[in-house]
Formats: C-alpha cells, sequence, structure tokens
C-alpha cells in the first residue's frame, strides 16, 4: 500500500501497520492505497472548482458543491491499473478528475471516459456488481467518494439525489443500447 506524506511524497505503509493508522488516514483496502487526508486535501475553492466542472454537479449550489467536497478524497491512479473491475462488489463513486480511462465489457472496448465523467453511482445503488472494467490509459487524478459518504449524501440533499438518479436513468438507458438490450 501507498500512503501519501505531509510533505507529498508517497511511501510504503506495510501491512502489519494499517490497523494502527492514525484517524487523519484513510485506508482504502480493495483499492490497495492509504490516503493522508491532510496532505491530500486541496483548498476548499480548488476541490469545488473541480467538482463544478463535473456535469453531475455543475448545477450544484455552492453548498451543495461543499457537502461533495467534504467527502470526496482525492487520490492519484497509475496508468494501465484496473481502478474498478467487471463483477466486483462496489464499495465508491468516481469522478475523473484529469486523465483517460478505457471501459471493458467482457475484454471487450465499450467508451472512454475523461476529465469530468464519472462511474460507481450505479453499483452503488443497486447494489449489484460493477457491470465493466476501468483501466486508465494515462495516470488519473480522482475524486473519491466512499458508499457510506455518498448514501449519505443523496439521503441530506433531494436535489443532489434528483441529479445523480437522472443520471443514473441515461446511463442505464445508454448501457441497455450498448449491450444491445432495448
Amino acid at each position: 500500500m501507498l500512503a501519501e506524506t505531509r510533505y507529498g511524497k508517497r511511501r510504503a505503509l506495510p501491512a502489519h501497520r494499517w490497523y494502527c493508522a492514525p484517524r487523519s488516514v484513510r485506508v482504502y483496502h480493495h483499492l490497495d492505497v492509504v490516503i493522508d487526508s491532510p496532505s491530500m486535501r486541496l483548498h476548499k475553492d480548488a476541490k469545488m472548482e473541480m467538482l463544478h466542472r463535473v456535469p453531475l454537479f455543475r448545477e450544484c449550489s455552492k453548498q451543495q458543491l461543499r457537502s461533495v467536497a467534504s467527502v470526496a478524497d482525492e487520490l492519484d491512479w497509475p496508468q494501465g491499473r484496473p481502478i474498478a473491475r467487471q463483477g466486483e462488489s462496489p464499495r465508491e463513486f468516481i469522478v475523473i478528475v484529469e486523465g483517460t480511462a478505457d471501459v471493458t465489457i467482457d475484454s471487450t472496448k465499450v467508451g472512454t471516459l475523461g476529465a469530468g465523467d464519472f462511474f460507481g453511482e450505479m453499483s452503488l445503488l443497486t447494489q449489484q456488481p460493477r457491470i465493466a472494467t476501468v483501466t486508465p490509459m494515462s495516470p488519473l487524478r480522482v475524486l473519491v467518494i466512499t458508499e457510506r459518504a455518498f448514501s449519505g449524501l443523496l439521503r441530506s440533499d433531494s436535489a443532489i439525489q434528483r441529479k445523480v438518479l437522472a443520471a443514473v436513468a441515461a446511463r442505464a438507458a445508454a448501457n441497455d443500447l450498448i449491450l444491445g438490450k432495448q
């Protein structure tokens, strides 16, 4: 596992040390990464600006953006290492801030994601396994929102809930076309 130090340098965190990580450190076991929150935090305005560029959150008020930004962790992801795998259980909602990633279903490329695109919301809402694998074609900078935080956002703000549900409906229709389930 990697940990981000307060000075922005990555260091390995041995498996036997995960249990004693300070409260400021978030451990994403399934992503095999550790985030030292204080060092990873963007300035609030910068994170809100990034979120505002995402179509899903473009119409959100500053307060709504602040709510989303408060639960989103910034993470750098290496090229070539899948960030989500087909068939896995859902654990997070991911927004791509920088970079590109290929989307494959049963090893067949079905699309490409870039800055402003997001994934994981359908699996979190339906509790169904992921339907596609997402593999970065360049290093990615992403915002990660855990399942618990995502559920909390939807429960606490009906406007965000409506936006996410509209996006899910559009994505479901597109997936049906891609998979030939018209």
